[in-house]
């Protein structure tokens, strides 16, 4: 399913993958458009609680979507702060809703918070 994130986001950023935090600050930023990285958060499984029939059991695939920019001059933070709101603004737009692959829901999304700042 990651692939598919990848794919679909891949039409308007750059996206490059990692398997975790720690190595996004290993890969260079390049350009004005900002790289996206998309990580794997782990596989939670639900029991689904039924009084007759089979046993069903859901499970939720999370990933995390890491938005990196390069801002230059810019010693507060304002302007890299106000693209991060808009490339935040498009990448919901672009994931809220869709079906990345056959059998699974729309994705949803959750709260965004910033990582690091360097």
């Amino acid at each position: 399913m990651l692939s598919a994130v990848e794919k679909h986001l891949d039409s308007q950023f750059a996206v490059k993958t990692a398997l975790d935090f720690a190595a996004i600050g290993k890969k260079p930023i390049q350009g004005k458009r900002p790289t996206l990285f998309v990580l794997p958060l782990g596989i939670q499984t639900l029991k689904e609680d039924r009084d007759t029939g089979p046993e069903l059991v859901r499970q939720v695939e999370k990933f995390g979507i890491v938005t990196a920019l390069r801002s230059t001059n810019d010693l507060l933070g304002g302007t890299g702060n106000e693209a991060l709101k808009h490339y935040r603004k498009q990448i919901y737009a672009l994931l809220f809703g869709w079906v990345p692959e056959t059998g699974y829901d729309p994705i949803m999304v959750g709260n965004g918070r910033l990582l690091a700042f360097r």
